[in-house]
């Protein structure tokens, strides 16, 4: 399979202050045009399935792409930004916030397929911060979803991701010997390139890395890359 990871378009938390970040936010008016230069040129890339975390700064970046490409979109539910959907900055004032329902998430993807583990009261639910060990463990769950789905066919998966949890994935997939800090920041639209050769002899298949962050699908003025 040919795997590419996609940071969602600059968000409105990007542009603030840890202390002013809201749990959800919108992406900018400069995120706007990265998802229209990004799904310009995802428009001549053939590609089987979008895959986008169901935080509204992916699924407003994915909306362009759906639009264009016209290729079954799915929100997955467990690919969303490390910490899940919360308020605040530290130990002390962390609190969940509920996240998009079904219905938010149809309202801005109309043909989305959404999981049926996301109902009207929000993909998140107020549930507590996520802990790292536990973002540590979804990583290792989506490579096994990834290949257990898609791993043995000649697909091409886009997915609208976050930064943080890019890296931790990207990990799980090549192995902790691979020192992601060296390869510098993540752009927000930055696609990286992942193919996975599976090996039913000796069990579990290797995955590649093909190219990372790659931008030149964006203006010049476009290349962003702050936390968030």
């Amino acid at each position: 399979m040919h795997l590419y990871l996609i940071r969602h378009a600059e968000s409105e938390n990007n542009a603030r202050a840890e202390h002013e970040r809201v749990e959800d936010p919108a992406i900018t008016p400069r995120g706007v045009r990265q998802a229209e230069q990004l799904a310009a040129w995802l428009a001549n890339f053939e590609f089987d399935l979008l895959l986008t975390s169901p935080f509204r700064r992916a699924l407003q970046t994915a909306q362009p792409i759906a639009t264009q490409s016209r290729r079954a979109v799915q929100v997955w539910c467990d690919i969303y930004e490390r910490g899940g959907c919360y308020r605040g900055w530290n130990d002390e004032n962390y609190a969940g916030a509920a996240g998009l329902g079904r219905e938010g998430i149809l309202e801005l993807i109309p043909e989305a397929i959404v999981e049926d583990s996301i109902t009207s009261a929000g993909w998140w639910g107020a549930m507590p911060r996520e802990s790292d060990e536990q973002t540590i463990a979804r990583a290792a769950a989506v490579r096994r979803k990834l290949e257990q789905q898609f791993g043995d066919r000649p697909h091409r998966v886009a997915a609208i991701i976050h930064a943080e949890f890019q890296r931790l994935l990207m990990i799980e997939l090549l192995g902790t010997s691979v020192d992601l800090g060296h390869l510098g920041p993540i752009c927000n639209a930055g696609v990286t390139h992942l193919t996975y050769h599976a090996d039913a002899e000796h069990g579990r298949g290797q995955w590649r890395l093909e190219w990372f962050n790659a931008v030149t699908h964006l203006s010049s003025d476009l290349i962003t890359s702050a936390k968030g």
